[in-house]
């Protein structure tokens, strides 16, 4: 059998989803509903080619090379034919003359079709597709497979690629691609097509209206996929571009929601692109707007992050090539908050009526804002002052009382996040007892109250430790010999006690 002469077969079930998807979903090699628009298909690929059947008037041709004595088994795989499909074929020659004394309807809806049959000729015959039951609706499943196998069934190999211009590499849609040995196809509409040949030579032939056609050579080896590339030229030329913009540039950190691009206007535009680029080359580029001014914002850029931007003038759809690039970025504004505090603590228990809250000071920074908190979350913080120092008392407080406190920094124009929560707490109120109360030889090292109805004594040998604090409220105050104080303890005694 001469191998040179062979048909089409579509290259989405071999190499992958080629097409757009919602055309696949239908019915992936529509159109077909004519002879002029049938779907080639390859005998001895093993490739079962699916259809669908879009109501009962619908018909799918199919375009098969076969030659002379070749004995070809047509068949519909039942388990490719869905429950609402009663597929009919019918074998009609080039010339439209039918080459079979009636149409092959031996299975039932749903179920499979089989037809053998030797060709008299070399040459291209047709599948006739068509639904017998009339039930085919919306929301039918009128799915079916077509399978067309030889008694020995050749390897294949693939020729991939794309047609594009040599102006500005747009894709060429609907491209006629022939090869010699003869097979066709059609390119897609982003320009790439796909076809399975037999293993060998070819000379390859690609026409576009509009365009000066094309040839190459190709080799194809077995289950291997080979790649063949087009560049057509306009018969009337590539048009002359718009001269490049000048003078670009970015801005750099001037907003926080965009970044604007401006350039030379040039005499001859209509209209410019612009470019947002991830790195200065000219490859990392992606079109991010259009404009006919000489200025442009581009709003979708990520704060903080730096871009490269170039621009081209267009000209009645002609575009230039790039201009110079500058580089700009939009303010992160939370980068540019000042830093705050980096400390703060609060008093635990030194005084009933109050808490004594402190943080460190930081550089730039000229107003402090204080948050009183109900909990650790941030939410649930109030503002209770503002001031120029590093330190604040929170009177009036009931005794007994807790709380957390948070501070921010600001500089005039902006403030810090708020600070790490630091919790702090006033103290009970004492435990009276009646009597005289004898305090002695006791280290006293935390805030303490002491209070009686009679006298108080404190001592002998009595410590107060530094940042210790004792108020004694008694009718009688009396320090005994050798209590010692330390340097940064107090001792306070209600007004009219004798200490």
């Amino acid at each position: 059998m001469n191998r040179a002469k062979i048909g089409w077969i579509p290259f989405l079930p071999l190499l992958g989803l080629w097409l757009p998807l919602a055309w696949a979903a239908e019915d992936p090699h529509e159109p077909n509903d004519s002879r002029e628009t049938a779907t080639p298909i390859l005998a001895g690929s093993g490739v079962v080619q699916e259809h669908r059947f879009r109501s009962n008037e619908d018909v799918d041709w199919i375009r098969l090379w076969v030659e002379r004595d070749g004995f070809y088994q047509i068949g519909i795989p039942e388990a490719t034919v869905a429950a609402d499909a009663d597929p009919v074929i019918e074998l009609i020659a080039e010339t439209g003359e039918s080459l079979l004394f009636n149409p092959v309807d031996n299975g039932l809806e749903g179920q499979g079709e089989t037809l053998g049959w030797t060709a008299e000729r070399d040459g291209f015959v047709y599948l006739l597709m068509s639904h017998e039951n009339a039930a085919v609706s919306a929301g039918a499943d009128s799915r079916y497979g077509v399978r067309v196998t030889l008694p020995i069934a050749p390897q294949t190999g693939f020729l991939q690629g794309a047609v594009r211009s040599a102006c500005d590499q747009a894709p060429i849609p609907w491209a006629q691609i022939t090869t010699d040995p003869a097979a066709d196809v059609r390119s897609q509409p982003d320009g790439r097509y796909g076809l399975p040949l037999y293993a060998g030579d070819y000379r390859v032939r690609v026409a576009a209206s509009g365009y000066q056609a094309g040839a190459a050579a190709a080799s194809v080896a077995e289950n291997q996929a080979s790649r063949l590339n087009f560049e057509l030229t306009p018969l009337a030329g590539c048009a002359v571009a718009a001269v490049r913009p000048e003078g670009l540039t970015a801005s750099d950190g001037d907003y926080s929601d965009r970044v604007r691009v401006d350039w030379s206007e040039t005499a001859d535009a209509t209209a410019y692109e612009v470019y947002r680029c991830t790195s200065p080359s000219s490859g990392s580029c992606t079109r991010t707007g259009a404009t006919t001014a000489g200025g442009f914002d581009d709003t979708a850029v990520q704060p903080g992050s730096t871009y490269y931007f170039r621009a081209k003038a267009c000209q009645d759809g002609n575009c230039s090539d790039f201009s110079p690039q500058d580089s700009g970025y939009a303010e992160d504004v939370a980068a540019a908050l000042p830093a705050g505090p980096a400390t703060i603590g609060a008093d635990a228990g030194a005084y009933a009526d109050r808490i004594g809250v402190r943080w460190s000071a930081a550089d730039g920074l000229n107003l402090y804002s204080l948050y009183r908190c109900t909990g650790l979350a941030q939410g649930a913080c109030g503002l209770i002052a503002e001031t120029a120092g590093t330190a604040h008392a929170d009177a009036p407080l009931p005794a007994g009382s807790a709380y957390y406190y948070r501070v921010r920094g600001c500089n005039g124009a902006r403030c810090s996040d708020l600070s790490a929560a630091a919790r702090g707490y006033t103290a009970a109120e004492p435990v009276c007892t009646p009597g005289t109360a004898r305090i002695q030889a006791v280290v006293i090292s935390e805030p303490r109250d002491y209070c009686a109805t009679e006298a108080i004594e404190i001592g002998p040998a009595a410590i107060l430790q530094p940042d210790a604090d004792v108020t004694a409220a008694a009718p009688q105050i009396r320090l005994l010999p050798e209590v010692r104080i330390l340097a940064g303890a107090g001792f306070r005694a209600q007004a009219g006690s004798t200490p």
